[in-house]
């Protein structure tokens, strides 16, 4: 099964996501992943910052001198890019999407964020479930993309537990997908 996470900010789509690595043999990707694999390449240090606790604190480097986050750093370098070609690191990871998906269905994908990727991974044959965390606030920042597909989305999940509910509910997708 080709799963798609929406979802804000600390809704627990990368916690969800591990799970279905765990017992469920699932692999993962991010369209963010090009990007920070691109960033990573041009700043030194720039991956041990990709953490959820450092992504959004300056990086306490010497070729830092503009107090830059690592979010700070790859939106930056997102638009730089984009001036070249809007979709360069959206090409990137259709390209890797569709080379992992030749390994293998069991597939998430963990950020998508705009209609276009949810559009691309609809055309793909992705499930895309939405992820809600009571107490956390939505379409919140670069979040607010979001709306502008979010009224498609067939499937919410309400992350309150520790996640086996989630693996019981992705297990019956399975068995009405392979019954379908």
């Amino acid at each position: 099964m080709k799963i798609a996470l929406v979802g804000s900010k600390s809704s627990g789509k990368d916690y969800l996501t591990d799970k279905l690595i765990q017992y469920k043999s699932y692999q993962k990707i991010a369209f963010a992943d090009a990007l920070k694999d691109y960033c990573n390449k041009l700043y030194p240090n720039l991956e041990k910052y990709n953490t959820h606790e450092a992504k959004d604190v300056p990086v306490p480097e010497d070729w830092n001198k503009d107090n830059e986050t690592p979010r700070d750093i790859w939106e930056r370098v997102s638009r730089e890019k984009a001036q070249e070609d809007d979709r360069f690191f959206h090409k990137l990871t259709l390209k890797q999407i569709s080379t992992m998906l030749n390994a293998s269905d069991k597939l998430v994908v963990t950020d998508t964020r705009n209609d276009l990727e949810y559009n691309d991974l609809i055309e793909m044959g992705f499930t895309v479930i939405y992820i809600t965390r009571p107490g956390k606030p939505v379409f919140q920042g670069y979040d607010e993309r979001i709306r502008e597909f979010y009224k498609d989305i067939d499937l919410t999940y309400s992350n309150e537990t520790d996640g086996v509910d989630f693996i019981n509910q992705i297990d019956l997708l399975e068995k009405l997908e392979n019954k379908g």
